[in-house]
């Protein structure tokens, strides 16, 4: 035990999150999408998404997203105390949608995955109470297959690079929480879901190269972004495999991409921890 204890030590939210979101999102001013840098390079190709995690990972999110949003529009105080999950969880629902859409294997949310994701991206604009209200709605609507959209779906931008970034620390610290020890087994089916979410994050992010001034950066990007991906794909197989070793090695790399990423772009940050009081 003392190699995973050693391994998770080194683990902090800080190395999840901090070098992408202090980067791209703090530091360097607004250029253009990748398609407008002449020379930049292409959209990596993505691997089949059942190597990442299982569709049903990801449908179980779409469940709790639901459940977590709902809890949060209960009334409008719980909006107001509380109102910045919904940006947070919404942007990550249209990644979660996006993804169960271009998803390998059949699942019960890929025939109706296009209106979820629209559904989603109207909730994470909405700038009030009952705005939020209205598109909720719409949202459970869509996953219950009662909405449709003929969109088709493609690897392209679809939700806050800020608002994604800000829910990586809070995935985190609760997978954290969950990994090791005694919770690896018992707690498998919640943190399967965790890293599949955070996959479903890079995976959504990886377009967006807004902040990119040049080839160079857009190629970094696109390198830490795959090194998220990969290393989320690698903890949730290690999670379904009860292989609680290679579960903490790849947290380190996942650790380590970000830790990556912020010594390129904006090593003059001070990192600090965060904290998360959501519940698992």
């Amino acid at each position: 035990m003392s190699i995973i204890t050693s391994l998770f030590t080194r683990l902090s939210v800080k190395s999840l999150v901090i070098g992408i979101l202090t980067a791209f999102i703090l530091a360097r001013p607004a250029c253009s999408i990748a398609a407008e840098i002449a020379g930049a390079p292409p959209l990596p190709d993505v691997p089949p998404l059942s190597t990442l995690a299982p569709a049903q990972d990801l449908v179980n999110q779409v469940q709790v997203y639901i459940k977590e949003i709902e809890t949060t529009l209960a009334s409008e105080q719980d909006y107001k105390d509380s109102g910045e999950k919904i940006g947070r969880c919404s942007n990550t629902l249209a990644v979660i949608a996006l993804c169960l859409g271009m998803h390998d294997q059949d699942n019960e949310y890929k025939a109706h995955a296009a209106a979820l994701l629209k559904t989603s991206q109207e909730l994470a604009a909405g700038t009030d109470y009952q705005s939020a209200k209205n598109a909720f709605e719409k949202v459970k609507a869509a996953a219950e297959g009662n909405i449709q959209a003929q969109a088709e779906l493609k690897w392209e931008k679809v939700a806050s690079l800020p608002d994604l970034m800000k829910q990586v620390p809070n995935i985190n610290t609760k997978l954290k929480r969950n990994i090791k020890g005694a919770k690896f087994k018992s707690k498998a089916k919640i943190t399967s879901g965790y890293t599949a979410a955070i996959a479903a994050i890079a995976l959504g992010s990886i377009a967006d190269t807004e902040k990119a001034k040049n080839p160079d950066e857009v190629k970094q990007w696109y390198g830490f972004s795959i090194q998220m991906r990969d290393a989320a794909g690698e903890a949730n197989a290690a999670i379904h495999a009860g292989d609680e070793l290679a579960a903490a090695a790849a947290m380190k790399k996942l650790g380590q991409s970000c830790d990556d990423c912020h010594a390129v772009f904006h090593p003059s940050v001070v990192i600090t921890e965060e904290t998360d009081a959501d519940g698992e």
